[in-house]
């Protein structure tokens, strides 16, 4: 046996142009496929690049404007929680000083009646109205008066003029130890005017108009202090300072007049609500007698609540 019988026969299978031709193109079709998907992929990155680039300079813009929002934000804060804890302190001692003052108002009153009583009970003695049985009653009655009680209009007044100018002097002690950024409205007002200037919708948004009257309440009743408009000569709201103060609040020079100003009423609410409330000594003697007063300061307290708010009898 021959070597070449050993040698394995291959069958070689059939080969032709067309066989190759597909499995060529069938390979190009593939890498087309992936040269496409990765000139897609290409594009989007570029897309993602270029708005990239766009925030990043959009942004390095703004970061001013960021932090400053920020900051304004951190501060606000502070000074109302530092406001908060002021008024916490501070409400006591200012509804004791009121109360002292309407005490001081009402005693007054007490004691002019009484000066009243004796003036007409000595001038009855005096023209002989009384009989003789009556004029000894009446004149055991004049004994029976406490010492202590006034004789004269003079003397109640010296006594109320004293006491006035004393509880007066202690209101005025009262914001003593704070600083004016905390005790006076021109300063707290610019706080929450810059809020609503500068960020007008998170101002609207923390329903701040609705908070004003509890924030300049406290300090417009002590500046108020003694304010009754059924006296003579008594002062318009317009010559307290807090009033001029809250005219132009968050006023601008340049302000779109379609712009709608949530705080349009914020004098007649806050008059409504300090000056003004159920309760309160001078409110409800006022809302009892205004429709019939012709007193100029009840008067014009009447229209500038009327202005803006109903009037509840």
């Amino acid at each position: 046996m021959s070597a070449s019988d050993y040698i394995p026969k291959f069958v070689l299978p059939d080969i032709s142009i067309d066989a190759i031709s597909n499995e060529i193109t069938g390979e190009v079709n593939s890498l087309k496929s992936l040269v496409a998907e990765g000139e897609r992929d290409l594009e989007s990155s570029n897309r993602a690049l270029e708005n990239s680039e766009v925030n990043i300079t959009k942004y390095e813009t703004q970061i001013a404007d960021l932090a400053s929002a920020f900051e304004f934000y951190q501060e606000t804060k502070c000074f109302i929680n530092d406001y908060s804890k002021l008024l916490n302190l501070k409400i006591d001692y200012i509804e004791k000083v009121e109360n002292d003052i309407y005490a001081l108002f009402k005693k007054r009153c007490n004691d002019t009646r009484s000066v009243r009583r004796l003036e007409q009970e000595r001038l009855a003695i005096q023209v002989g109205i009384i009989k003789s049985e009556s004029d000894t009653r009446v004149a055991a009655h004049h004994c029976d008066i406490p010492k202590t009680s006034p004789d004269s209009d003079e003397e109640v007044e010296q006594d109320f003029v004293k006491k006035y100018n004393a509880i007066v002097d202690r209101s005025e002690t009262v914001m003593s130890d704070v600083r004016k950024e905390y005790s006076e409205i021109t300063f707290v007002k610019q706080c929450f005017e810059k809020w609503k200037i500068h960020q007008r919708e998170s101002y609207k948004n923390a329903y701040i108009t609705q908070c004003l009257p509890r924030v300049f309440s406290p300090l417009i009743r002590l500046e108020m202090l003694g304010w009754n408009p059924l006296q003579p000569r008594c002062p318009n709201f317009e010559d307290y300072s807090w009033f001029l103060s809250l005219m132009t609040y968050g006023y601008q020079e340049v302000q779109d007049p379609s712009t709608d100003d949530p705080d349009t009423n914020l004098i007649p609410i806050v008059v409504h609500k300090s000056s003004l409330p159920e309760g309160h000594p001078t409110g409800e003697a006022l809302l009892g007698s205004v429709l019939d007063s012709a007193n100029p300061a009840v008067d014009r307290v009447a229209e500038i609540v009327l202005r803006g708010l109903p009037l509840h009898r």
